[in-house]
């Protein structure tokens, strides 16, 4: 039981820096002039793309690392968003109610996913919670769209090794098995 485990843990780790791999870098195709962003804050995305990639550099080659506050608040036909290596903070509520949003690529250079409900009233299938995220928010991911609940569709969480804490109500939804990495020393 215990190499079962060890082997589930291993291939949860892999597939996680295989999908860590995959996201973005840049930005070059870019559209500045579809994009609210000021001192290093993405504050609104104005385009109508149904898949985006978020900048982790303004137009002028200046660092963005905040994702800010409802930035894509009720984008109901946005359905893919790669964020670009380089985003440190997602701030509350900056997906609510994007409810075609069915993928999402978190960078491994994320730390902060700030307080609540980032992505409630999504479709999001998988999410992959990098390392460098001390502690996940409480309500992070809610229950499923297509159930009828608040959240997104979640099949597929991984939690990747680095993560420590785990809060109160922040992962809700139906699932067989959640995995944590031994750096998560509190799960309230």
């Amino acid at each position: 039981m215990k190499k079962l485990l060890a082997s589930v843990i291993v291939l949860m780790l892999l597939v996680s820096c295989c999908l860590i791999a995959a996201m973005p870098t840049s930005a070059a195709d870019v559209n500045y002039d579809e994009w609210e962003i000021y001192d290093g804050v993405v504050v609104e995305y104005t385009g109508d793309a149904t898949e985006i990639i978020v900048p982790s550099l303004d137009k002028d080659g200046n660092a963005v690392e905040i994702i800010d506050y409802r930035a894509f608040f009720m984008m109901d036909t946005l359905k893919a968003a790669y964020i670009c290596e380089g985003i440190i903070t997602i701030r509350d509520e900056a997906f609510l109610k994007c409810i075609a949003l069915n993928e999402i690529s978190l960078p491994y250079s994320l730390e902060d996913l700030s307080n609540c409900n980032m992505f409630k009233h999504t479709s999001v299938h998988s999410i992959v919670v990098p390392g460098n995220v001390v502690s996940i928010p409480n309500t992070f991911i809610l229950g499923s769209v297509s159930a009828g609940t608040e959240g997104g569709g979640l099949t597929d969480l991984v939690i990747s090794y680095g993560v420590q804490k785990v809060q109160s109500g922040s992962i809700f939804y139906e699932s067989n098995e959640i995995i944590f990495p031994s750096t998560v020393d509190y799960i309230a």
